[in-house]
């Protein structure tokens, strides 16, 4: 079973524009922000250390916020966001090198967190931690290695062997949380410097594709 774990590691970008923050009303921005993510197999972790390696593959995610203030405390923010994410392995090759390789999925995700905002201190940063469920839409799958030479190809006895995108869902769902500082920079702009982890809640390979 492969569940995905996403974790963005730090944020380079995080930046929204909004008509109110830490006050009701809504607020609209956009981020950029770099991610490591790891496919997580059982019957692979399973396996000895020297034979598979699971480790984290980097990527970028990208989007726009939408959210909503009920009060000076509490909000709902939507995003819909592009976003880079797969996993990367080893296996030994000899007793000295070792292949490597990768699965790449880009999925457009739309999550939907309910949260809690600290009260501003000195009225310029404040603290907010948001979580709530996220569907994603794969929208292309690559699987590549730094090896060619070792790929085994097409087996002889299939005529027709999937794509990795279609071994791979079209749609996941996961659980999500973000928190971290946000900065005044005006009485409309705000700086977020947030971490976020998502969790998928069903297996992201497709058990039923066909090999023929």
């Amino acid at each position: 079973m492969n569940k995905q774990l996403t974790l963005i590691l730090t944020t380079l970008l995080f930046f929204s524009f909004q008509f109110s923050f830490a006050q009701e009303g809504f607020k609209l921005g956009g981020f950029f922000m770099p991610q490591g993510s790891v496919l997580l197999n059982q019957d692979d972790m399973d396996l000895a250390e020297d034979v598979y390696q699971t480790e984290v593959l980097g990527g970028v995610a990208a989007g726009a916020i939408v959210g909503y203030n009920f009060n000076d405390n509490f909000g709902i923010r939507a995003n819909v966001m592009y976003s880079q994410e797969g996993g990367r392995y080893t296996d030994k090759r000899d007793d000295f090198f070792r292949n490597e390789y990768v699965t790449r999925l880009e999925y457009v995700k739309i999550p939907v967190m309910i949260g809690y905002n600290a009260d501003p201190f000195n009225n310029k940063v404040m603290l907010s931690l948001y979580a709530g469920p996220q569907i994603s839409f794969l929208s292309r799958g690559l699987a590549y290695n730094d090896n060619p030479e070792f790929d085994p190809g097409i087996p002889d006895n299939f005529s027709n062997f999937p794509s990795t995108f279609s071994t791979y869902d079209d749609i996941n769902y996961s659980v999500v949380g973000d928190f971290g500082v946000d900065i005044y920079l005006t009485p409309e702009a705000v700086m977020n410097l947030h971490l976020r982890l998502d969790y998928s809640l069903n297996d992201v390979e497709d058990k039923e594709v066909s090999y023929q």
